[in-house]
């Protein structure tokens, strides 16, 4: 199965996200993520196994810890891997430590099972959007960044991380929830 560690994201912030995102719905070649489908990303795993599937499951109910929700905030848009090649349109989300205490644990039991490590820095965000043309829109992408830095936070608390399985169709992604570790 197709799969990814990710964090939910409470309805109303998932309508703010939106109505940040579609300013820029009108991009060419680009592919909005359904609001339903907004998540922190923690961790993408891939095509993996029941084997694979079943011991990540051991794996973090062992590894993670936390003390409780974690109060996040939207705080900050980017882009992948960056403004001047917008491929990916995503809102950051802070504070970064603790989130960053549970990619560590998801990281680590990913490459207990094979799943190789992350080459880059771990960034919580929420994708918002895909660019298939990311020159053309460079412009509009850089702009929209500049007026939405300005936005005041959106705030909201996490209380669990969830294993998604990720199915792919020609009209989007359908995610299922398959695990769950409370926070």
């Amino acid at each position: 199965m197709r799969a990814f560690l990710g964090l939910p994201v409470a309805k109303p912030v998932k309508d703010f996200l939106e109505a940040r995102r579609d300013k820029l719905i009108d991009l060419p070649a680009s592919k909005s993520v359904a609001p339903e489908n907004f998540h922190v990303t923690v961790k993408f795993l891939g095509d993996i196994t029941q084997e694979q599937c079943r011991k990540i499951t051991s794996g973090l109910h062992r590894r993670l810890f936390t003390p409780g929700p974690i109060d996040v905030k939207i705080s900050g848009y980017g882009a992948f891997p960056n403004p001047s090649f917008p491929r990916v349109i995503w809102a950051g989300v802070k504070p970064l430590k603790p989130l960053k205490k549970i990619f560590e644990a998801a990281e680590s039991v990913g490459e207990y099972v094979g799943i190789k490590a992350e080459k880059h820095d771990y960034v919580p965000h929420v994708t918002l959007m895909r660019l298939k043309k990311p020159k053309s829109c460079r412009a509009a992408v850089n702009e929209w960044l500049r007026e939405e830095s300005e936005r005041r936070p959106a705030e909201f608390s996490i209380d669990r991380l969830i294993l998604y399985e990720s199915e792919l169709t020609d009209s989007g992604p359908i995610y299922t929830e398959r695990e769950e570790w409370m926070l």
